[in-house]
């Protein structure tokens, strides 16, 4: 379900920061700047939902090697 175009939880996110800048929790230049740069954000790349990634195609962290391991306190 969408809002003009806009998700309904990112509607619900935008609804949020501008309650908060409204009741001066954030000032309201902070909740513009983080809004309009969120909703422009989404526009050029698309909102990074898990639905973008399909399993098996989204990043893999599979080949980065793991560090070794500390020595144990009670060995």
């Amino acid at each position: 379900m969408s809002v003009g175009g806009v998700s309904l939880s990112r509607a619900a996110c935008y609804a949020g920061a501008v309650a908060l800048g409204a009741l001066e929790v954030v000032e309201w230049p902070v909740t513009l700047l983080v809004v309009a740069g969120t909703y422009l954000a989404d526009q050029v790349r698309g909102p990074a939902t898990p639905a973008a990634f399909p399993p098996g195609s989204g990043p893999s962290t599979s080949d980065v090697p793991l560090p070794p391991a500390a020595p144990h306190a009670g060995a």
